[in-house]
C-alpha cells in the first residue's frame, strides 16, 4: 500500500491510495468571481477539460459562482491520487484570469 499523504488542513487529505475522491474548493476569498452565466461556463468547461487531460473519471459535479465540488475517480493506470494536486493547480491557474 501506498504511504498516505496528508497535507496541513482539516480534514486530512489523503493521495495516497487510487480511489474515488469528493473535492470542494472556494474561490479566492469566497468571492463571487464566477456570478455571470459567461464566467460560470468557463469554470464549468474548465473542470471537465481538465479533469479529462489528466485523466481523472468525473462522477458528479456542481459549480457556483463562488465554489465548486466534484467525484471523480483516479487515472485508471494510477497507484494514487497524487496527480489531483497538480490538475486542480491547472484548473486555478486557467480560470484565474
Amino acid at each position: 500500500m501506498a504511504e498516505s499523504v496528508t497535507w496541513p488542513h482539516a480534514p486530512p487529505h489523503r493521495l495516497g491510495e487510487r480511489g474515488v475522491y469528493f473535492v470542494t474548493a472556494s474561490s479566492y476569498r469566497k468571492e463571487n468571481h464566477f456570478r455571470t452565466r459567461k464566467r460560470l461556463d468557463v469554470l464549468h468547461r474548465g473542470l471537465l477539460s481538465v479533469a479529462a487531460e489528466a485523466g481523472w473519471r468525473m462522477e458528479a459535479w456542481a459549480v457556483f459562482s463562488n465554489h465548486y465540488h466534484f467525484v471523480a475517480a483516479t487515472p485508471e493506470a494510477a497507484t494514487d491520487a497524487e496527480s489531483l494536486s497538480p490538475m486542480l493547480g491547472t484548473l486555478h491557474e486557467k480560470t484565474a484570469t
